[in-house]
Order: structure tokens, then C-alpha cells, then sequence
């Protein structure tokens, strides 16, 4: 078990923390929890201080009625690191989770940052260019968010389970992943998809490639246009690519490992 601390009257975070040295903080993605890192954090923390904690409104942290953004959720982060007193900080966002970082890292800039990690997730919501690597087509997003609000939302995230892992699912792990993300009401997972979209933190990508070492973790499926756009837009950063959406759950030891060796080289 975690733990709870409050870093804003009426709002606690859920958290877990494990071993010594500089802390690394592990950010889940839209709706999901720490359990998402069920594989990393034991073995991560045999080489660094590895903490993970369930975003506002996600898991087992507050349910807000206001702050269900990212502007919020990156002052969260720095409420978060001002609260445990820690220094030195590796952010590592998974999908959505990558734009609390991002969100904290455009206001608060790299001061207190070592290094930044992005699971699998582009920097800016709708795609407008052919050359962009965004989260999907304005129509793709709309759809999106239509769904999510629909009586078939548990049939939706199914669909997403079984589309972020690339071998077959069984029905418990479909429900594992499912459970995790119906903590969070529907109406809050859509804000945060909506205001996801209209973001753009691709300035934001530019500036921490000239700034601090970042590393690029992403999927098999999209990495032509992700390292099409990297190599043109942050040819400083390191890149990892395998797996599907969730490599790191899928392929831990792989996962683990680009982790670690990119921890060693900073």
C-alpha cells in the first residue's frame, strides 16, 4: 500500500515511493493509476528513488469537481515535488500523463528537473500538418469524445485495453485495465481528453531537447512519423522503440532497462 498527501486544501494525492538516490516520478496517462506500473517500480528502485502517484480524479487520489486540466494538473506536479521536498527530479509521463510534465515544465521550466521521459505520447493533441506527430485527426478526436459520454463507454475502454497491448488479452487483464480507468467519472475523462486536444506543447519539446537530457520511449505501430518529427524537432534526445502503447507493463525487463540506461548516462 501507498500513501496520501495533500498538496492543495481538499486535495491528496495517492502515491507510492521506493528506494534511494534521486527521485524518478512515474505519471500514469488518462484515467489510470500507479498499478499501471506494477512492473517497474520494484525493479527501478533497486537503482533510484522510484515514486508513482495517481493524478487528481484518477484512481485512488481526490475526486475534484474543478481543476480537470492540464494547466491544474502541472501545477499539481509542482504542489507534488514541493510537498515530498524533492530534488533533482526525472519526470516520466505515460500517454496523457506526458502533458502533466509537459504542462510543468512550460510554467516552472527545468530548474529542479534532471531529466524528462515521454511514454509514447506526441506533444501536441490534433494532428493539422501532414508532417505532425499528434495524438489524431480533429474528426478522430471528436469521435472520441462523443463515445465517451455514451452508454458504451465500458465497451469504448475495452477496446482501448485491447488496442494498447499488441498480444492477445484475456478478459482478466481486459478488466484490470478497464477497472483502473472507470475510476475516474466519465465526465472527467472527457474534459481532460477535450483540453488535451487543444494543446500544443511542441515550443515546450523543442526548448527541454536544448535544456535537459529527455528520452523518447514509443510504439512500434506509429514510429515512422514519431521519429520523423523527433529527429527534425529534438535531435538531442534519445529514442526507444517497441511494443505497443503500453510496453512497459508488456515488456518490462526492455522497458526497465532503457530506463535504467538512460538514468546512467545523466
Amino acid at each position: 500500500m501507498g500513501n496520501r498527501i495533500e498538496i492543495s486544501p481538499g486535495v491528496r494525492l495517492y502515491y507510492e515511493d521506493k528506494g534511494d538516490g534521486d527521485p524518478v516520478i512515474f505519471i500514469p496517462g488518462w484515467t489510470f493509476t500507479t498499478e499501471i506500473f506494477e512492473h517497474n517500480l520494484d525493479k527501478l528502485a533497486e537503482t533510484c528513488r522510484a515514486i508513482a502517484y495517481d493524478p487528481r480524479s484518477q484512481g485512488n487520489s481526490t475526486v475534484t469537481e474543478s481543476g480537470n486540466n492540464y494547466a491544474q494538473r502541472g501545477e499539481d506536479v509542482a504542489n507534488f515535488i514541493n510537498a515530498l521536498d524533492l530534488k533533482n527530479v526525472v519526470l516520466v509521463g505515460w500517454s496523457l500523463g506526458a502533458y502533466d510534465s509537459y504542462a510543468y515544465l512550460s510554467r516552472y521550466g527545468t530548474k529542479n528537473i534532471k531529466a524528462f521521459v515521454s511514454i509514447d505520447m506526441p506533444p501536441k493533441g490534433i494532428k493539422m500538418a501532414e508532417d505532425d506527430w499528434a495524438e489524431g485527426a480533429r474528426d478522430e478526436i471528436h469521435d472520441l469524445i462523443s463515445r465517451i459520454m455514451q452508454p458504451d463507454q465500458r465497451e469504448l475502454m475495452q477496446g482501448y485495453a485491447r488496442f494498447m497491448i499488441t498480444r492477445e488479452v484475456s478478459d482478466e487483464e481486459t478488466d484490470w485495465v478497464l477497472n483502473q480507468s472507470l475510476k475516474t467519472p466519465a465526465y472527467i475523462a472527457n474534459l481532460l481528453i477535450a483540453d488535451a486536444a487543444l494543446l500544443d506543447y511542441s515550443e515546450t519539446a523543442r526548448h527541454l531537447d536544448k535544456t535537459i537530457p529527455v528520452l523518447h520511449v514509443i510504439r512500434e505501430d506509429w514510429s515512422p512519423i514519431a521519429l520523423q518529427w523527433l529527429k527534425k524537432n529534438t535531435p538531442s534526445a534519445k529514442i526507444a522503440v517497441f511494443g505497443g502503447h503500453m510496453m512497459f507493463w508488456e515488456f518490462p525487463d526492455q522497458f526497465n532497462k532503457a530506463i535504467t540506461d538512460f538514468l546512467a548516462t545523466i
